[in-house]
């Protein structure tokens, strides 16, 4: 991504430094990245798309995105 994000759900290893790019190159290890990260944005927010937008960084209409593909 041009944000450096990496793998199935565009962790970013520069700001979740817990995981190397390396480990974020592994399909198992990025899908429990991304969802480690998500359940967090859950937790200490009042909507999923309030997770979502935090997820995505702010990208505009991401959950609607998301939900359209769901």
């Amino acid at each position: 991504s041009l944000k450096s994000a990496v793998g199935l759900m565009q962790v970013r290893p520069q700001i979740w430094k817990e995981w190397t790019r390396k480990d974020l190159l592994d399909p198992e290890t990025n899908l429990l990245a991304g969802t480690k990260i998500l359940k967090g944005y859950l937790k200490n927010s009042k909507t999923l798309d309030e997770a979502l937008h935090k997820y995505s960084g702010g990208a505009k209409d991401y959950a609607k995105k998301v939900k359209e593909r769901m």
